[in-house]
Parts: structure tokens; C-alpha cells; sequence
């Protein structure tokens, strides 16, 4: 709790720190609305939401877990998000862009077929919830497990993400401190002796694979919950970075208005220390640069 708090002060640092130097929040990629089984609120109003906090570019990408294509209705949520959006594109205050969330796209090939043949998808999100005949991550209960049986489940995932790397249909991949959300959220519970730097030699070949690829890496904020995940995302943009790669998008993962944009101050330093010049978002599938040091009005890119 105490750590959630001191979070959120160091972020409010950082962006009072930007607005003093003219510099606000340019892009946001990964948004959720009503058509995510997980999400409360209309396109509109999550758009009109990213707006007022001077948004420029605003993508709502809605969860498409393949593995539970029938049971969340995506054939019908996934076609009537993209329709809402391309409605509310027609008066929205910003650039806002259709996108899908592609969770767990190896687990269901056929459909995600499906998905990626419909018309007006800008941007594709590559992310793994949960591995294979797993339940996701987050309903784990990481304490009932023994260490041994943590760093397999850890090393499956890792090697999960670079078969989802490998695949190479997505445009950016997701949250890949995902897993470590809900592990370190239990870490009050017990000591566990896992630790990232065991997997490191996996999470080289993920990120070696994306630049192979020309796919971008995602610094998604709303994996900002603790210090730790905190310094596992700032090592993984450093490793990233000092092998070559360059492509990176920015989320935050919002299901409701007040999260747009949230850890964006902390995310923008975190970026510029590691070596990155600009973000990009994707339109019709294609990469578009914003440079860092051009992130003022939003009228700018508009």
C-alpha cells in the first residue's frame, strides 16, 4: 500500500515536471471500452475522456482472447467495437484509432484469423493472460506454490512469449512483466525466491526476435503497481534498447476514464533514460514516429 502511494507521488512529479516544460501526453495505445469484458464506458466517452487530458492520438484496442472466443462473445463485441469506433471517429476530438488486444492468439489460430482479416484495424496488440490450459495469471495463487514449481510456471511463460514473438502478426507486444503484477501483489504473504534475472537469456531472445521482426515493445504503465515492477520494466526497455531496438508504443491500459494516460510523467523519463527518441502508434497497421521532445500541443500531430 505504501509503496502504491509513494508511486503515484513520483509520477505526479514527473508530470508536473513535463507541463512545466510544455511537454504533455501525446499518445495513448492501449485503451479499453465497454466492448472488453472488463470494461465499463462507451467509445465516446473514453475518448472524450483522452481529450480533455490533451491527448492527441488515442487508441481503444478491446480484449480479444482467442481461448475464450465463445464464452466473451467476440464475434460479435470484437466487430461492434470497431464500428463504434469508426462512428465516433466522426466527431471525436482527437485521432482516435481502431485497435483489438490479441490475447493468447496461438491458442486459437482459426479465430484469429478471423480477427485479423475484419476491415479498419489500425493496430494489433500481441499479449499471453495466461499460458496454455492455464487459467490467467491473475486468479493464480502464486503462495500455494513451491519455488520449483514458480520458475517452471515463469519459464513457460517466457517461452510462450517468444513463440508469440516468433508468430509476428501482431504490431506491438504487451505488458511482458505481466505475470509479475500479480506475483509481487502477494509477496507480503510469503518470501519467493524467483527472480527475473533467471530468464534473462529468453527475454534476449524476445526482444532480439522483435527487431528482427520490425515489431515494437510496449511500455504499458499500468504495470507500474510496485518498485519492483517498476525496475523490471526500466531493465527490460534498457536490454531492449541496447540491442538495437527502437519501435516503442505507449499504454496505459485504461478500462475507465480517470486511468488514461496514468504513469505517462514516469513512462516519458523512463523512455528518454534508456536511450529512446520517440514512441510511435500505428495507422492502417503502420508505424508513425512522434518524437519525444515534440510532445507539446497536441495540435502539432494533428
Amino acid at each position: 500500500m505504501k509503496q502504491k502511494g509513494a508511486l503515484k507521488i513520483i509520477d505526479r512529479v514527473f508530470s508536473r515536471r513535463f507541463q512545466r516544460e510544455g511537454i504533455q501526453l501525446k499518445i495513448d495505445c492501449h485503451n479499453h471500452s465497454v466492448f472488453s469484458f472488463d470494461g465499463s464506458c462507451s467509445v465516446e466517452e473514453m475518448a472524450a475522456a483522452a481529450a480533455k487530458k490533451r491527448i492527441g492520438v488515442f487508441t481503444v484496442t478491446d480484449h480479444c482472447d482467442v481461448n475464450e472466443y465463445a464464452e466473451q462473445r467476440l464475434g460479435e463485441r470484437i466487430p461492434a467495437s470497431l464500428k463504434a469506433i469508426r462512428t465516433a471517429r466522426e466527431h471525436a476530438p482527437l485521432r482516435l484509432l481502431a485497435g483489438v488486444e490479441l490475447g493468447q492468439p496461438l491458442q486459437d489460430i482459426a479465430r484469429t484469423e478471423e480477427i485479423l482479416a475484419l476491415p479498419g484495424l489500425d493496430f494489433v496488440i500481441g499479449s499471453l493472460h495466461n499460458l496454455a490450459g492455464e487459467q490467467d495469471f491473475y486468479w493464480m495463487d502464486y503462495v500455494a506454490l513451491s519455488d520449483d514449481e514458480l520458475f517452471f510456471l515463469f519459464r513457460r511463460y517466457y517461452t510462450e512469449l517468444l513463440e508469440l514473438a516468433e508468430w509476428n502478426r501482431f504490431d506491438t507486444l504487451a505488458h511482458i512483466t505481466y505475470p509479475y503484477r500479480y506475483l509481487y501483489a502477494q509477496k507480503g504473504k510469503r518470501e519467493f525466491l524467483l527472480r527475473p534475472e533467471s530468464f534473462d537469456p529468453l527475454a534476449e531472445q524476445i526482444f532480439l526476435t522483435l527487431i528482427r521482426n520490425q515489431k515494437a515493445l510496449e511500455l504499458n504503465t499500468a504495470s507500474f503497481r510496485t518498485m519492483e515492477e517498476v525496475a523490471l520494466n526500466r531493465r527490460y526497455l534498457e536490454m531492449y534498447r541496447g540491442l538495437g531496438g527502437e519501435l516503442l508504443t505507449f499504454g496505459s491500459d485504461a478500462h475507465t476514464p480517470d486511468r488514461i494516460g496514468a504513469g505517462a510523467g514516469m513512462g516519458l523519463e523512463m523512455a528518454r533514460e534508456a536511450g529512446f527518441t520517440h514512441f510511435v502508434y500505428y495507422e492502417k497497421r503502420n508505424p508513425v514516429q512522434v518524437p519525444l521532445d515534440q510532445w507539446e500541443d497536441r495540435e502539432t500531430i494533428e
